[in-house]
Order: structure tokens, then sequence, then C-alpha cells
């Protein structure tokens, strides 16, 4: 059941980064900004640090192990 998509749609994908494929799949430009494999390398690793962060905190905070017991 594929539907072609109209002009203003593929126009909107294209400013954000995006194409649609003929079977309605939607993928990265190669020179998309946008896309993670084309960030700065600072921007990776600060995203890459709040996501240890979180995980850090939120295993040292669960709530799921027996009263008393160490992390």
């Amino acid at each position: 059941m594929s539907k072609a998509l109209s002009d203003d749609v593929l126009e909107q994908l294209e400013r954000s980064g995006l194409y649609a494929e003929s079977d309605g799949r939607v993928g990265w430009l190669d020179d998309a900004t946008q896309h993670p494999k084309n960030w700065p390398v600072r921007w990776k690793l600060f995203d890459t640090g709040v996501i240890t962060l979180f995980v850090t905190v939120s295993w040292v905070f669960r709530t799921d192990r027996p009263p008393g017991q160490a992390c």
C-alpha cells in the first residue's frame, strides 16, 4: 500500500537532511549535518558523556536490590 509523498513533504524531508525511497523508507542524506555520523567530535563526546553519566547514576540509585545490599 505505497502512497506517493507530496512535494511539500519531500521538501521538508530534504531540509531536514533526509530522503524518502520509493517504498516509503526514510534515510539520511550523505551530507546531512544533522546525521550523528557528521557531528563534530566534541558533540559526540558530550553526548557520550551525558549517556554514560545517566546510565551510571541510574545504576547506582536503582531500587531493585534488597535493603542493605551495597552497589
